[in-house]
């Protein structure tokens, strides 16, 4: 009996140790098709955090010099005088490589291809407003491409698109207000060669014949800068849009 009794004993431990074994590589076999399965998944994270990082690639910078380079030229060649406008305020359409530049690579690119512009310009043909009238243009531009890329990076649609554009162009009117009003004028008001702010209302009363010194900024501001730069961020606008999606595809053939 005690042999029997000791047997069966030796065999319920060897069925534990069975059981056991059996449990613990099942778990293994778990563990295992859980790594096999996340690791894809990691994979594609750490990817995509490189892909984060590296922001300045070779053609990332291709691209940006491309737009650069045209907004450059844009901004060079002389630009349009409209005759319903101050004299000085001529259209150019540097914005239209602008923009797409910012829509395509967002809104660092779109702060370079500004800043690349003017400085193109100063180095090719110099400045005629000791680089005051560049500083307002690079103020304006900055004002158009920060809100069009922050807002279309966060959400790519057209609806969204046209939104940012909005946007941009209300701040880019004020802000060439505010420059116009505290920065350029008072500027061009003490060269010599103008002859102060009645020199500047000569240069006007042509177009507003009821302009003075006391209300040169109403005439000014309201009937020159405001609608001058809302019609060329609308060219611009006009422009870009129907074009936009070609040339996002071909970039991203690069």
């Amino acid at each position: 009996m005690e042999k029997q009794s000791s047997g069966a004993a030796s065999a319920e431990a060897k069925l534990c140790v069975n059981a056991e074994e059996a449990e613990n590589a099942k778990t293994e076999a778990e563990q295992a098709t859980t790594a096999a399965e996340t690791a894809p998944v990691a994979e594609e994270d750490k990817k995509a955090a490189r892909k984060k990082k590296a922001i300045f690639t070779g053609k990332y910078i291709a691209k940006v010099a491309l737009f650069s380079a045209l907004a450059g030229i844009l901004y060079i060649i002389p630009g349009i005088p409209l005759g319903i406008f101050a004299s000085w305020l001529e259209l150019r359409f540097f914005d239209i490589p602008t923009i797409i530049g910012t829509f395509a690579l967002g809104p660092i690119a779109g702060t370079i291809i500004v800043a690349v512009r003017i400085v193109l310009k100063i180095i090719t043909v110099g400045t005629t407003t000791g680089y005051v009238g560049e500083l307002g243009d690079l103020l304006c531009g900055l004002a158009l491409v920060l809100p069009v890329g922050l807002i279309y990076r966060k959400k790519k649609s057209f609806k969204w698109a046209i939104i940012s554009l909005i946007v941009g162009t209300v701040a880019t009117v004020i802000v060439a207000v505010i420059t116009n009003r505290y920065m350029l004028i008072p500027f061009y008001a003490n060269l010599s060669y103008i002859g102060g702010m009645e020199g500047l209302v000569g240069m006007l009363s042509s177009l507003y014949s009821g302009i003075t010194v006391d209300n040169f900024y109403a005439y000014y501001l309201g009937l020159s800068v405001v609608p001058f730069n809302l019609l060329r961020c609308a060219i611009a606008i006009g422009v870009t849009l129907p074009i936009y999606k070609r040339i996002s595809n071909l970039l991203k053939r690069m």
